[in-house]
């Protein structure tokens, strides 16, 4: 009996559920659209927000604060540092310290013959005053570097002193000096000679492009054929070259005294 009841009331429901789907109004069946835009409302929603968000924080911003402006300041200050980078050159005028000298004292408008021993071998001048070398016409270089055994600078004014660079370990030759045209004795002559070991040398006048540049010892001589060249009376005995050259009129520069 409950198994036919429960199959007439199956149908009877079916029936009772049909009869309110179809007497029900007509407006009834709106609510089944609404979900359907609903389902596809997050599907949408979902789609453009992923699309759009990535679009919002668009990296097209970042290049714009470009960084290039900070290489900028970085070259000028590396060319303000260039010139203090490159050290001035060294001025070819060292300070000098003097060379000791002994002989005549120093007066008032008198010119001087200095006689220069080369030993030991350093490098020297005679200055304008100032205590420095320069290619200056009143100064004169002594190039005692160069393998010489002595020289003679003629006619040297008061105001020029004669100085070196030297080592202190080295030490610097004592210089002698007579009034311009005095001359050198046997005596000076012999210590120059035992202080250099030389016992011949050739006789270099260095020519400076005047008059009177000429140098004879006993009945030799030589003279200067070019402006800035030089004049040689070569194989001399120490003593003879020390003692006896002469330089025609006018000439004050230097004789330089060569090992030969």
């Amino acid at each position: 009996m409950r198994r036919a009841s429960g199959w007439a009331a199956g149908p009877l429901a079916v029936a009772v559920l049909l009869g309110l789907v179809a007497c029900g109004p007509a407006g009834g069946l709106a609510p089944a659209p609404v979900p359907e835009p609903s389902s596809p409302s997050p599907t949408t929603a979902t789609s453009p927000a992923t699309t759009s968000e990535p679009a919002t924080p668009a990296p097209t911003e970042t290049p714009t604060p470009t960084p290039t402006q900070t290489p900028t300041p970085t070259p000028t200050p590396q060319a303000a540092r260039t010139p203090p980078t490159t050290p001035p050159l060294p001025v070819l005028s060292p300070a000098g310290t003097p060379v000791p000298v002994v002989g005549a004292e120093l007066a008032e408008g008198e010119r001087y013959d200095y006689l220069i021993p080369c030993a030991p071998a350093v490098p020297m001048w005679f200055d304008a005053g100032d205590g420095r070398f320069s290619h200056d016409s009143t100064d004169r270089m002594i190039p005692c570097d160069q393998g010489l055994a002595a020289a003679i600078s003629v006619s040297v004014g008061r105001e020029m002193s004669l100085l070196t660079a030297f080592e202190q370990d080295i030490g610097a030759p004592t210089a002698f000096r007579v009034v311009t045209g005095a001359g050198f004795d046997e005596a000076t002559a012999a210590e120059v000679a035992a202080q250099t070991g030389a016992q011949m040398v050739d006789i270099e006048l260095a020519c400076a492009g005047g008059d009177g540049e000429l140098i004879e010892v006993g009945d030799r001589y030589a003279y200067c054929t070019e402006p800035w060249g030089s004049a040689v009376i070569p194989d001399v005995a120490v003593s003879d070259a020390l003692t006896q050259v002469g330089v025609g009129f006018g000439y004050s520069r230097e004789l330089f005294f060569r090992a030969s």
